[in-house]
């Protein structure tokens, strides 16, 4: 993919990240807002979850403080962020939002 096409990407699965944290967050329990695109998502505890773009590997990076770091590849076929373990990111990113919150959301 070229760097245009990859932007886009990444710039569509950012804010829909951040719509659908903000549409599920009834309880408005978490900050979540997209600065020099960088996702930042604030938990209660004020433990934080950053998601960013890797130009130069065409990767997007979350960073966990539950899970750790992982590295997300766009799978074309599967039209889905995938880590090198088939983790996925919105799979991962909803098991944990939903873990360590009230609130069940399906990302």
């Amino acid at each position: 993919m070229n760097k245009v096409e990859f932007h886009k990407l990444v710039d569509r699965e950012l804010n829909d990240l951040l719509t659908r944290i903000e549409e599920q967050d009834t309880e408005e329990i978490i900050e979540a807002d997209i600065l020099d695109e960088i996702l930042t998502i604030t938990l209660p505890d004020k433990k934080q979850y950053v998601i960013n773009k890797q130009s130069y590997t065409q990767q997007i990076w979350l960073s966990s403080p539950y899970s750790g770091a992982y590295h997300f590849d766009y799978n074309e076929g599967k039209n889905v962020w995938l880590a090198r373990k088939s983790e996925e990111l919105r799979q991962l990113l909803s098991k944990e939002l939903s873990d360590n919150s009230t609130t069940k959301f399906l990302l």
